[in-house]
């Protein structure tokens, strides 16, 4: 059981069972609070095999060294952090993919996740994540020939990948939300529950200026207000101030609860955003803390 102290409360998590415990009665005094978010996500890479339309990473062959990667994941443990993501890019294209997920659980308390678009995944590294990881989340935007079109892959062999991906550890399935997709979240939802997913992320796709589709948000508001499936779903907090959705947690600074770093070493607030801190080969708690202070003298 690690636990956290920031101003929500004390929080209580188990990385195995994924439970969450927030003692939002007692306050807790700034000083104890801790250095660093509640989840941190890191690019492993820049490079993917993938081409999709829509997709807003960089291309290039950019990646974090292991050195610093151990460094940062060592000091988010330390500074209170509940969890570590590991993305991209294509993070299984990492060379030293699965020894960082069995250095991240064996020496530190945090929860390891790593999101992929699954078609990577060999039997070998299968049984090397096994135990070193305790979630993966799999993009998927629509089924079949949707699917398809979107990612250039058969999603016949995306069904196979999967069927080996949850003998790994629980998963659950990023859906992009755009007008190719938005027609099928329903079916997709139901899909997905009855594969075995534990839960279903909506990202509504955001344009090369930021932005997200008023259409798609009020179709996705609609659909929210009337879900009574069983299958959680969570959506792109970026998006959620206006939607029917839980909110266990108030922070006044973002970077208490998610901070991102690319595969460039830039640390920034989310994966979203453009501006950032290098900070190979330096201390993440301590750009953080600039950040912090930057933050807060523009709010």
């Amino acid at each position: 059981m690690k636990i956290r102290y920031d101003e929500n409360g004390i929080h209580l998590f188990n990385r195995e069972s994924g439970a969450n415990i927030l003692i939002d009665e007692l306050t807790v005094p700034k000083e104890k609070w801790s250095k660093t978010p509640r989840h941190v996500s890191f690019a492993l890479t820049n490079v993917c095999d993938l081409k999709c339309a829509y997709c807003y990473a960089p291309k290039d062959r950019s990646e974090l060294r292991m050195e610093d990667l151990k460094n940062w994941i060592t000091e988010i443990d330390r500074g209170g952090s509940l969890g570590v993501g590991f993305g991209g890019g294509e993070p299984t294209l990492y060379p030293e993919f699965a020894e960082l997920c069995q250095f991240a659980t064996v020496s530190t308390d945090l929860a390891v996740s790593f999101t992929t678009h699954g078609h990577r995944i060999n039997t070998t590294m299968a049984e090397q994540l096994k135990g070193n990881v305790n979630f993966i989340r799999v993009s998927i935007d629509g089924l079949g020939e949707t699917y398809q079109r979107l990612r250039g892959r058969s999603f016949a062999g995306l069904l196979s990948q999967m069927e080996m991906i949850r003998t790994i550890a629980p998963f659950g399935v990023n859906y992009v939300l755009n007008s190719d997709t938005l027609p099928e979240l329903s079916e997709a939802v139901s899909y997905w529950e009855q594969f075995g997913a534990t839960e279903l992320l909506i990202l509504p796709e955001i344009d090369h200026l930021g932005n997200f589709s008023k259409d798609i948000i009020e179709s996705l508001k609609s659909f929210l207000s009337g879900y009574s499936g069983r299958l959680p779903l969570r959506i792109n907090e970026n998006c959620s101030a206006d939607m029917p959705v839980a909110q266990p947690f108030h922070d006044s600074n973002p970077l208490q609860a998610y901070a991102f770093v690319d595969a460039r070493g830039r640390l920034r607030g989310t994966s979203y955003r453009h501006e950032g801190l290098d900070i190979s080969g330096q201390s993440l708690i301590a750009a953080l803390e600039m950040m912090k202070n930057n933050l807060r003298q523009l709010i």
